[in-house]
């Protein structure tokens, strides 16, 4: 995710200047006029002498309540590196933790949820395809299909052989420690991503994993905050 700098909400008095006109208005002179008043460019002159006593009322500024909701994408792109042992998501996080913290932000209410969340009836993690609720084509993802020469530009889910295409056998997998969102063969060396860095070793075959169509896209599932809306700096531990 991008580098975001977040500003404060700062309190200000302003001042608003009310002007009024009187009924003398303006008179329309040709060349020079009487010398009344002020004489513009155009042969007008204007008259109305009152202006200045008028514009001397000011009104208060009142800075109103402000709450942030905040939608933490959480979905497997944000586990792509963007340095050495630093991700997308440790870096949003981050900047969530020093905003919420930063005495600027005091008195904004901010809450929280999680991009995504799981469709009603999917477990928050699986052992077995049989514990999602899609159906068939549902799998807990702890093996994919691979072919005799290995590569993961696709990955389908199985949970036997008779889940892939010919000449394709049903493997298990494990996740690389430096980004569990690189699948890869077990006890292997994960190498380097496409930006060079390293993506660590590969776990050992997960025993436990997600099902592939738990992911929530209904957007009232999204709209209770998992930490409630509350004013900072008291709702900084949660919300960070």
């Amino acid at each position: 995710m991008k580098q975001v700098r977040l500003l404060g909400v700062v309190g200000v008095w302003a001042a608003l200047v009310i002007a009024c006109g009187s009924d003398g208005g303006t008179t329309t002179g040709g060349d020079g006029g009487d010398g009344g008043g002020n004489q513009f460019g155009d042969g007008s002159i204007n008259t109305d002498s009152g202006l200045g006593a008028c514009a001397t009322d000011t009104e208060k500024a009142n800075v109103l309540p402000l709450d942030l909701y905040i939608m933490q994408d959480t979905s497997g792109s944000m586990w792509t590196l963007i340095a050495q042992n630093q991700s997308k998501y440790t870096a949003v996080k981050d900047a969530l933790t020093a905003f919420v913290n930063d005495p600027g932000s005091t008195g904004l209410g901010v809450g929280l949820q999680f991009f995504p969340v799981n469709k009603a009836g999917e477990p928050a993690s699986c052992s077995s395809s049989s514990q999602c609720a899609g159906g068939s084509t549902d799998f807990c993802l702890k093996s994919i299909c691979l072919s005799p020469s290995p590569k993961f530009n696709s990955v389908i889910p199985c949970n036997s052989k008779t889940d892939c295409p010919a000449g394709m056998s049903c493997v298990a997998i494990g996740e690389c420690t430096n980004d569990p969102n690189t699948l890869c063969i077990p006890n292997t060396s994960c190498g380097t991503d496409p930006n060079g860095f390293q993506l660590g070793q590969c776990s050992a075959a997960l025993s436990t994993s997600t099902c592939t169509q738990a992911d929530s896209c209904t957007t009232s599932d999204y709209a209770t905050p998992a930490v409630p809306i509350a004013t900072l700096p008291g709702a900084a531990a949660r919300a960070a």
